[in-house]
């Protein structure tokens, strides 16, 4: 009679397990990023003896702006796919790279400005703003930018 209840209960125990490794696999958050490269055009301040001060980045439906101090605007919409939600952040990096910003060199990590939860296939606007200082520091070899798109949960 001991050996079966102590059998039941190895069994339930497995169970339980498998349950939550299968329930685990289901709700794991998948994160996802998406990239989007532009050239920077360069808007110079004569009143500075003809330095570039602010470097902008147009994409698809977003654009960023780099100051020679390491502000960093972005602005764009970010569209969900799907019912079910994500959590969304937009972000940019910068780098070095030829003409048409293929084979870049990245010289500054992802830096995530903005986060919004989103649901039932809406695009929603993200606006952020941070400083890098790195970016500052190196601003002068800087010719490219990616604006980064990063979702987690139920991500399309």
């Amino acid at each position: 009679m001991c050996k079966y209840i102590f059998s039941k209960v190895r069994f339930f125990h497995l169970i339980a397990l498998l349950v939550t490794l299968f329930a685990s696999n289901i709700y794991a958050d998948d994160v996802k990023v998406r990239k989007y490269q532009s050239r920077a055009q360069t808007n110079v301040d004569w009143s500075s003896g003809g330095k570039k001060q602010l470097l902008e980045f147009k994409y698809a439906n977003a654009k960023a702006s780099l100051r020679q101090n390491g502000d960093i605007l972005i602005e764009g919409d970010i569209k969900h796919k799907g019912l079910l939600c994500g959590t969304y952040s937009g972000g940019v990096r910068f780098g070095k790279g030829s003409r048409g910003c293929s084979d870049v060199k990245w010289i500054t990590e992802p830096v995530y400005l903005t986060t919004r939860k989103q649901c039932n296939n809406v695009a929603l606007p993200h606006t952020g703003g941070g400083v890098d200082p790195l970016a500052a520091e190196k601003f002068s070899e800087i010719t490219c930018g990616q604006f980064l798109v990063k979702c987690s949960g139920n991500c399309k």
